[in-house]
């Protein structure tokens, strides 16, 4: 009995132990719980156990642009693979629906990340309204009305309105400092203007990898936000190549709804000029995707699958580019030489002008004058205290900054030229803005009086510190072109002055730079080659000759004698530069004679009553034949050009034609109005006796499978001349560089024989003459064609001045100093 009674004892106590019966409570409550699942799932089955939702999502691969090189290989625009950060407007909208999202904490944290990790945010978005103070919109009227009213905003108002307004609408906190204000500004402003397409915005390219790994471990909190590879666009020869390489940019509106079906969405970037555009479907490859899943609150959860992108084809042009960049800085130094030797001519005078002209091209700027530090900025604040007191302009009138910036510099440059503003001043100011750096003894022994401000402004010019871009006095601009006579391969093509298309891409755009360069006059993102036309002048005159000969009019042995003055056409009359007596064709050619081309156009015609359309039928059909009046075949955007004929000159107004207006047309005057490049296009078909090649910039494309493409030559057409009038005309352009022909200073002692051609065409006003040179080389056996223009460039401080950069040009293509040409059978071939 005792032994029952100590067992039974034992069982009591071990029931009554608090684990014992802690443990029964929960297998009781499990065996509950596993009743009612039971009951749920499987009697009833409408139940479940709640499960993490996920879906999938298809992200994007972008295909890495084909790259372009030039003829030789040397790349000339690449792509570079990078971490990208990208906001995606959907998912952002997507979580903001609920209302416990802050948008302005997300932004602030992803600008502190940025800033923590020394990166530099470039948000791909317009925006439009200066970040300094007074505010001011940077952007042509039409273009500030649409920004906008895309943002809701009253587009009268002004820029700090607009601003304080902008402020308001996202709550932006006032607590933050003023570049953190604009920044979080900027990403709403951005966000805001996707509500409607929902396109992905770039917010910085070509982040570290430090940088990557904290925007992953905040991306909770940074729905929207997320790191991309991506691929950034470089051009490596920056404005050497810009008007023919162009840039690439954010798909537009226009271009969209053109390309939309080849699978372009709003978020691509596409050709905005030049080879980029011409070639954008070439370029641009096939995009490729990577198909995620993510859960509710859309974090990646894995990875399903991945399509990889196809790269575009590489383009190869027939541009050489190391020579594209020597003729930019032989066309610059040309430039140069004939402000330094009118500077040396009228050193007081002219240094005024420079600077007075120098201040209204916007290049010393008038806003940061107006906006020094007496401190920091002496001289610059001396000379806005100038203007307070005797322009008249009040700081109200700042409000207004594009007609604030015009009224400083027009009072500003006239005080510069009637002496009551000294020039030292305004080198100091150029220092101050570090427009270019000065040695501190320099600007001492300027103030001293020790260095004449013509000598010192002379150095300037002449280590090129200050260019002939940024002087904007008549000749500021200049084009030349370089074509393989054989293929019509162009082989340079340079525009000065140019711009650096780097600064346009959208992971970099630099908004400042791009508005001087909207102000600049002498308008650097104007792409004269291929855009820019004008008064070929006497060039033209070998194309009156070729009639004339082939239509019997003269021969090679006819003799005309020079009256000076041409009156049997009537008006307008046409007076020849000086007496030649009595010349033939080749003479007239070289000593550029307009009485004798007068003549010839003359008696193309019938003469009937003063007024014939026959004489410039006949020019005409000629001038088609060599090339005018139609597109040159080069593969990027270029002007239309009318040739000069009746149909133009009814066209516009002018009335019924007149042999006196082909008189004119006959030397290149008149309605003659074409581009460097066809008038090169004209050297090139007469250097090969009449065959018309299509002009072009691609040599071969390339694809990523190792698929090879060449451009294969085309013909044009094929022009009869006979060879006797072909050799009278050749001859004439070799006899320019002869004693007596018009190049002859320039080309004395030249050591290859060329066939070339001068011209001046005149223009309306009082500004210089057009100068422009074309011929080919060597004369001989002609290989290249060239066409030099520069603008208003005959001047009596370089007559000729387009002849003066053709021959540097010539003598660096063939290497007639160094001894190492451009091979012309590499480019050829």
């Amino acid at each position: 009995m005792k032994i029952y009674r100590e067992k039974i004892l034992e069982i009591l106590k071990f029931l009554t132990n608090r684990l014992f019966i802690l443990a029964l409570v929960l297998l009781v409550g499990f065996g509950v719980l596993v009743a009612e699942l039971f009951e749920r799932q499987i009697v009833h089955g409408t139940y479940r156990i709640p499960v993490l939702n996920t879906h999938e999502r298809a992200i994007p691969i972008n295909a890495p642009r084909g790259n372009v090189f030039d003829v030789n290989g040397r790349p000339l625009a690449v792509s570079i693979p990078v971490f990208a950060v990208v906001m995606d407007p959907s998912t952002i909208f997507d979580v903001a629906a609920d209302g416990n999202f802050d948008l302005n904490e997300a932004f602030l944290l992803f600008m502190e990340i940025m800033e923590r990790n020394n990166e530099t945010l470039s948000i791909e978005s317009e925006f439009f309204i200066s970040d300094t103070i007074p505010r001011g919109f940077f952007a042509s009227e039409a273009t500030r009305r649409r920004w906008l009213r895309d943002l809701n905003i009253d587009e009268d108002l002004t820029a700090a309105r607009a601003y304080d307004e902008l402020l308001a609408n996202f709550d932006i906190p006032t607590h933050l400092s003023r570049d953190a204000r604009h920044t979080l500004l900027q990403l709403r402003t951005a966000l805001y203007l996707q509500r409607f397409n929902s396109a992905q915005v770039s917010l910085g390219v070509g982040l570290e990898r430090n940088t990557v790994a904290a925007l992953e471990e905040f991306s909770h909190a940074l729905p929207g936000i997320r790191v991309a590879f991506d691929y950034l666009r470089y051009y490596p020869e920056g404005r050497y190549l810009t008007n023919i390489v162009g840039f690439i940019n954010r798909i537009n509106e226009r271009d969209l709804a053109a390309n939309m079906h080849l699978g372009y969405t709003g978020a691509d970037f596409f050709g905005s000029s030049g080879v980029e555009r011409a070639f954008e479907h070439e370029l641009r490859g096939t995009r490729g995707q990577e198909i995620i899943e993510v859960d509710n609150n859309f974090r990646r959860v894995g990875v399903v699958e991945i399509i990889a992108p196809v790269p575009g084809q590489d383009i190869f042009l027939t541009i050489d580019s190391v020579l594209q960049r020597n003729i930019y800085y032989i066309l610059e130094d040309t430039l140069a030489t004939v402000h330094l030797n009118h500077l040396r001519n009228h050193p007081t005078i002219y240094t005024r002008e420079i600077l007075s002209s120098t201040i209204r091209a916007n290049n010393i700027s008038s806003l940061l004058i107006m906006d020094a530090d007496g401190e920091e900025f002496p001289a610059s604040y001396a000379l806005q205290s100038f203007v307070w007191q005797h322009s008249g302009l009040t700081p109200e009138d700042a409000n207004d900054l594009t007609a604030f910036r015009r009224n400083v510099n027009e009072f500003i440059g006239d005080n510069i030229l009637n002496g009551r503003i000294n020039v030292v001043l305004i080198f100091e100011i150029m220092a101050e803005q570090g427009l270019f750096e000065f040695a501190p003894y320099e600007l001492a022994r300027l103030r001293a009086g020790q260095i004449a401000p013509a000598a010192f402004l002379q150095g300037l010019i002449e280590s090129r510190k200050l260019t002939p871009q940024m002087m904007n006095i008549d000749p500021a601009t200049a084009s030349a072109v370089i074509i393989c006579v054989h293929t019509g391969a162009i082989i340079a093509a340079v525009n000065y002055p140019t711009f650096d298309a780097n600064n346009f891409l959208p992971h970099r755009r630099d908004g400042a730079y791009i508005h001087a360069l909207n102000i600049d006059p002498t308008a650097p993102q104007f792409s004269r080659v291929f855009m820019e036309t004008n008064a070929p002048g006497s060039t033209f005159k070998m194309i009156t000759a070729l009639a004339g000969l082939s239509q019997g009019v003269i021969t090679p042995s006819t003799r005309i004698f020079d009256g000076g003055v041409f009156r049997d056409a009537g008006r307008p009359y046409v007076q020849c530069h000086s007496r030649h007596g009595s010349i033939n064709v080749v003479q007239a050619i070289a000593v550029s004679c307009n009485y004798f081309f007068n003549r010839v156009a003359f008696n193309l015609g019938n003469r009937h009553n003063g007024r014939t359309q026959e004489g410039i039928a006949v020019l005409n059909y000629y001038m088609r034949a060599l090339g005018l009046g139609s597109p040159t075949g080069v593969e990027v955007y270029e002007a239309r050009q009318t040739l000069a004929s009746p149909e133009l000159r009814t066209h516009e107004g002018g009335g019924a034609w007149t042999d006196g207006n082909t008189s004119h047309v006959s030397i290149g005057q008149g309605y003659n109005d074409y581009t460097v490049l066809s008038m090169a296009k004209v050297m090139a078909t007469l250097a090969t006796g009449g065959t018309r090649m299509q002009m072009h910039l691609l040599n071969r494309m390339e694809a990523a499978d190792g698929t090879i493409t060449p451009f294969v030559p085309v013909v044009e057409y094929q022009l009869d001349i006979d060879p006797v009038h072909l050799e009278a005309v050749h001859r004439g352009m070799l006899e320019v560089t002869a004693p007596g022909g018009t190049g002859a200073g320039i080309f004395r002692n030249f050591p290859m024989q060329v066939g070339i051609k001068s011209g001046t065409a005149e223009v309306a006003g009082n500004r210089n003459s057009h100068s422009s040179y074309g011929g080919f080389a060597p004369f001989d056996n002609p290989q290249i064609a060239a066409y030099v223009v520069i603008p208003h460039g005959d001047v009596r401080y370089l007559r000729a001045s387009a002849g003066h950069a053709m021959r540097d040009i010539l003598t660096e293509f063939f290497g007639l100093e160094t001894g190492e040409a451009t091979a012309p059978e590499a480019i050829i071939n």
